[in-house]
């Protein structure tokens, strides 16, 4: 079947990115060319799916200068042109959690007080729930979930905090007791009205105390 193009002259190449630059706007890719250390070469402008951008990060340099491992990269000849197509990157891929069958999403290298990390974006293969996730210091993360089987929207903050919306309502909370905010002001004004209430007889019971009156739930 003729689409209209020609592979005549085409020759693809797999490699490791060396290191990136942005040039006029546009993404280009250092690629680890053959010839040892002196294998270098100019960065060729980067492809990329329509709408979707990302930058590798520069490859992992060893003690002896030698280079990687760093993220593949699919290149492209076609006579003096060429053009770079990042793909995975070993460093992080294995730090993101697995879709399953399925599945899918997107993951993204970083580096969290010098530490590799990776934060991503996940579409579970068996039930088609959604999780995202990034990461902070203290090897804790900030998530945001969507649970199909549980019909919950949860936000999750690394420190306990947590907003769930369920079919039964709107949890606000914190995880083992964490408390999310406290009303020094709301305590203080109940503590008055019940100390008042009981000057004139009335029973209001005792004032709430600060954990109770300042947690909606705690999981």
């Amino acid at each position: 079947m003729d689409y209209g193009w020609s592979h005549e002259g085409l020759e693809l190449d797999l490699s490791m990115v060396v290191l990136t630059e942005r040039v006029d706007g546009f993404w280009r890719h250092q690629f680890d060319r053959f010839g040892g250390q002196d294998g270098g070469g100019p960065s060729l402008e980067a492809l990329m799916p329509f709408g979707l951008m990302g930058r590798p990060r520069d490859a992992d340099q060893g003690p002896n200068q030698e280079m990687g491992p760093g993220a593949d990269v699919v290149v492209f000849h076609h006579g003096s042109e060429g053009r770079a197509m990042p793909c995975g990157d070993p460093r992080y891929a294995a730090l993101a959690p697995d879709p399953g069958a399925g599945g899918g999403g997107l993951y993204y290298g970083l580096l969290v007080s010098g530490a590799k990390a990776a934060a991503w974006l996940i579409f579970k293969g068996d039930d088609g729930s959604m999780e995202a996730s990034v990461p902070v210091a203290g090897n804790k993360q900030h998530k945001i979930t969507i649970d199909v089987n549980g019909s919950v929207v949860g936000l999750y903050h690394s420190d306990g905090a947590l907003l769930e919306v369920g079919i039964t309502g709107v949890d606000v909370g914190g995880h083992g007791g964490h408390n999310i905010m406290v009303d020094a002001g709301l305590l203080a004004w109940l503590t008055g009205f019940a100390t008042a209430a009981a000057a004139v007889g009335v029973s209001v019971g005792p004032p709430p105390a600060a954990a109770v009156a300042t947690k909606a739930r705690a999981l």
